[in-house]
């Protein structure tokens, strides 16, 4: 009888039996098991130290036993694992830094899995299966308003605690907030929810730990609960949620007072064009307001002196509207038109929301009435979309916009028209008497204030082309 020693890849086999000849020699095979290895790197950017377990499973489920570990004694991001003796098959690889020494993963301690999760084996030895570690950020605190406080004002400011993180040299690139009615589950669409990203504070210079609640969002004399959440950069990972802090809100806005429309003019509106409700401006003009879908609950005229600059329009001269549309179905479509006193055919429409801060609102159409002197306003908005800055598709759109005028250049004086006092104001500036103003007088913005935007400046006073 003779011994055959074969080397195969895979689990295949047994003991096999092989006749000859018709003796019936029998001939034993023995197969010494040869599987497939998972090999890479591990990585990690924080300050913690400890071992790090390498582990995989077979299945997603990771409170099992490990079908195969490889461990890390003396750890530095880069080292390298090497897991072996692996039969065909789907695999899930996760590592983590066993910083209270257990021999197991306990929340907090850096962490990481494989991202394309499961690995296949089919054929062959595989490498390069990189992993990050990463401890999410510590959870976050709720400071402002103080809980069980009640406000002053509708549009609150929220303030929560600084980003932390078990990786010392972890940034934050991300907050999500949320506001409920104190009766609500968080399982519940919440009244409020926005989420703060790295583009928006690139975009809306900001923070990830404030942010102020349009005013019609909440309502008068109710009980709200909030709360917040962050994600860290190095695992894009977020935290848990804070604990919830709950606010009661004002029970009146005093401003309101000075907004009441006189009622001829509003009754002229409401003949003229059937709007449903109207307001004094900041102004101290009347617009009026109508939605061809559900109620206007609350409006109120915002001062935009009270807003950022950055990016703010020259002049909104009937300030924002701040308008909270109910009766709604969730996801749906309204036009919502205000009416104007004047010809703003020629204007633009900015809103001001709290994460992207101001911008063109490009849903709009602009009608002239010559005969009566108003200028209709239409936008088309959609609850939970862009416009709606509640954030959420649940029956109520809050709008907060307005119509807004740019000044043009060579416009020096800001009185809405270019004439010779323009001309004079541009020579001043051209030869030193005057501080130079770039973005009223360069002209031909080549970055500087000469003779040739005097021209031009001329030109434009003159009513001839510049170009």
């Amino acid at each position: 009888m003779a011994k055959i020693k074969l080397w195969l890849t895979g689990y295949v086999l047994l003991a096999i039996k092989i006749a000859l000849t018709s003796n019936f020699q029998f001939i034993n095979v023995s197969v010494f098991l040869h599987g497939y290895s998972i090999s890479g790197n591990i990585y990690y950017q924080g300050t913690l130290s400890g071992n790090v377990h390498v582990r995989a499973y077979t299945s997603s489920d990771f409170q099992t036993q490990p079908f195969r570990e490889f461990i890390i004694n003396d750890f530095s991001s880069g080292s390298s694992y090497n897991l072996e003796n692996f039969p065909a098959g789907n695999y899930w690889i996760i590592a983590f830094m066993d910083i209270n020494q257990n021999n197991d993963y306990d929340k907090g301690e850096p962490y990481g899995e494989y991202i394309f999760n499961p690995l296949t084996i089919s054929g062959q030895d595989i490498s390069g299966i990189d992993i990050n570690l990463n401890s999410p950020p510590s959870k976050p605190s709720c400071l402002q308003p103080p809980d069980h406080s009640t406000t002053e004002n509708l549009d609150i400011l929220l303030v929560s605690s600084q980003f932390s993180d078990a990786d010392g040299t972890d940034t934050q690139t991300a907050s999500k907030w949320e506001i409920f009615l104190s009766e609500q589950n968080e399982t519940e669409t919440p009244v409020f929810k926005r989420e703060i990203t790295q583009t928006d504070i690139e975009q809306n210079p900001s923070s990830y730990t404030s942010l102020k609640i349009p005013w019609g969002t909440l309502e008068f004399g109710k009980e709200y609960k909030w709360r917040v959440k962050y994600r860290d950069f190095y695992g894009m990972e977020w935290s848990e949620w804070s604990d919830f802090s709950s606010f009661t809100t004002c029970s009146y806005d005093p401003e309101l007072d000075e907004q009441t429309p006189e009622e001829t003019i509003l009754t002229y509106l409401q003949e003229s064009y059937q709007v449903d409700t109207g307001i004094k401006t900041i102004n101290g003009e009347t617009a009026g307001v109508k939605t061809d879908t559900g109620i206007i609950k609350m409006l109120k005229s915002i001062n935009p002196d009270t807003l950022p600059d950055d990016g703010k329009p020259d002049n909104l001269p009937f300030g924002l509207f701040a308008t909270r549309i109910e009766n709604l179905q969730p996801g749906q479509t309204i036009t919502l038109s205000f009416y104007l006193p004047g010809n703003y055919e020629n204007g633009t429409w900015y809103k001001y929301d709290p994460v992207k801060g101001w911008y063109e609102f490009g849903n709009v159409s602009f009608t002239y009435d010559s005969a009566n002197g108003y200028t209709e306003a239409s936008l088309i908005l959609k609850d939970g979309e862009t416009g709606d800055v509640d954030g959420v598709a649940n029956g109520i759109i809050i709008d907060l916009g307005g119509v807004a005028l740019f000044y043009q250049k060579g416009d020096i004086n800001r009185d809405w028209q270019i004439d010779i006092s323009d001309v004079i104001l541009c020579l001043r500036m051209c030869v030193g008497i005057d501080p130079v103003d770039l973005s009223k007088a360069d002209i031909n913005s080549d970055g500087t204030v000469d003779i040739s935007d005097v021209i031009l400046t001329l030109r434009l006073a003159i009513g001839l082309p510049v170009e």
